[in-house]
């Protein structure tokens, strides 16, 4: 999905569904970063959540790795020179921010 497609999908998007929209689209869909390698997804999620003693289901890709493009850069497109932000969220409500 290009930047201006879901800036349009957005737009579209009536209030009610707003939450599923924003899992949908930018939650949980496979990661941008992971070129479509759904199974090299899984397994970098197996290993970070087993070497931080936390469920898969707590990390999150977040920003242009997630998206393939900047929210807060005009839609830049992610790139060798973007980093990768990851959101841990585990289930005692804490909340960690990585950059890898």
């Amino acid at each position: 999905m290009t930047y201006e497609n879901f800036i349009n999908d957005l737009s579209d998007c009536r209030e009610e569904h707003i939450g599923s929209f924003i899992e949908s689209h930018i939650l949980r869909p496979l990661p941008f970063v992971f070129e479509g390698n759904r199974n090299a997804y899984r397994s970098f999620k197996r290993r970070l959540a087993k070497d931080l003693h936390i469920k898969p289901r707590s990390i999150y890709f977040v920003g242009s790795s997630a998206t393939g493009f900047s929210f807060h850069k005009e839609g830049k497109i992610f790139d060798e020179d973007s980093d990768i932000d990851i959101a841990i969220i585990d289930s005692k409500n804490r909340f960690l921010e990585f950059g890898i």
